[in-house]
């Protein structure tokens, strides 16, 4: 490269900046063991391994994955900063007021995505997500969460789960399971209810037959008509911050999904089973729907269910977990409208 004259300046160096490289590629391979990461750089100002966190505490994670990696204490240089975010309009950036299919995070930091906003038939406002996407036991009833949107940091608090029913259901066929329910939903009450639009996020492509859809956001869809249901053959959409907007076939409409944790079975009873429809880690919660046909925006859309498992074969370099399609068609499944009602032992509104 050419400098002009006189702009050349010689600083004393501990590391050879071969080693810096080294050290910077080797946070990089363990980047998902630092939560709240922002960057990692190879600082030649510095002559250090610079690292970037959102939170002060993140620190010792940093410094144990130093440690770990072989990596010189004094070789690296952690700093605190906002936690980064896209400069493009998108499903993982914050919003206000909200709509579904954007990130939302839980007091554990795990991402999920925002399903419905809704309204109690005694006008509280809130919205739907999985019920797995609080930071308590999975079924176990926890409540009282804060939820935050995107990211749980830099005053983006939208409110608490108030409403998470636990997953001790005694229907049929629910017998030696650890826990067992009838929609894995749950409902996050707002604390301030301008934060809620009755909106769905529109973005610039969809995803069929296994593919990824865009998680850009070009527009939304604002009217949300009441619920309907789909039946075995129909095509249903979901809009998730991980995989985007995404569609397939409804192929059973009572598939009792399954799944064992640490050693223990989860049931979610009657779930409707979606192919060819590609899903992934942080999309529980995404909004199901009919949207209007292509280039009607004005159009109604229609809710479905919220989404709240789906196959995974790849983890890509960013940490996202996802289907590809590579071992088989993905599959997702959603929970539907009536299902979570009846969980809940309420209504909830989703329509202007």
């Amino acid at each position: 490269m050419l400098v002009a004259p006189g702009r050349i300046m010689v600083v004393p160096g501990k590391f050879a900046f071969s080693s810096l490289v080294a050290w910077q590629a080797a946070f990089t391979r363990r980047h998902s063991e630092i939560r709240g990461l922002n960057s990692i750089d190879a600082d030649e100002s510095l002559n250090r391994v610079r690292i970037s966190v959102s939170s002060e505490s993140y620190g010792a994670d940093a410094e144990r994955v130093a440690a770990q990696a072989g990596v010189p204490p004094d070789a690296v240089v952690i700093e605190v900063g906002p936690a980064n975010q896209l400069t493009a309009d998108n499903l993982r950036r914050s919003y206000l007021p909200t709509g579904g299919g954007l990130q939302i995070q839980n007091a554990n930091e795990a991402l999920c995505s925002l399903g419905f906003n809704v309204t109690k038939a005694d006008g509280t406002t809130g919205f739907l997500t999985a019920s797995h996407c609080t930071n308590g036991p999975i079924g176990d009833g926890w409540i009282l969460d804060p939820i935050h949107q995107s990211l749980n940091s830099g005053g983006n608090f939208l409110g608490d789960v108030q409403t998470n029913p636990p997953w001790n259901s005694t229907l049929p066929g629910c017998e030696g399971m650890y826990r067992c329910t009838g929609a894995d939903a749950e409902f996050v009450a707002y604390t301030t209810s301008s934060s809620s639009a009755k909106r769905v996020a529109y973005t610039a492509y969809r995803g069929e037959n296994s593919n990824g859809g865009s998680i850009s956001i070009t527009g939304w869809w604002n009217n949300v008509a009441p619920p309907i249901v789909r039946g075995v053959g129909e095509s249903v959409d979901k809009m998730g911050r991980t995989t985007g907007w995404t569609r397939g076939n409804v192929a059973s409409t009572c598939d009792h999904f399954q799944t064992v944790i640490n050693g223990q079975t989860y049931m979610v009873q009657c779930a409707i089973k979606v192919t060819n429809a590609r899903g992934g880690k942080g999309d529980s919660g995404s909004p199901i729907f009919v949207p209007p046909a292509d280039g009607q925006m004005g159009q109604s859309l229609y809710p479905i269910g919220i989404m709240f498992g789906g196959t995974n074969d790849y983890t890509d370099p960013y940490g996202d977990t996802y289907c590809t399609g590579a071992l088989g068609p993905c599959i997702i499944w959603y929970s539907t409208w009536q299902r979570i009602e009846e969980h809940f032992g309420f209504t909830v509104n989703p329509s202007l």
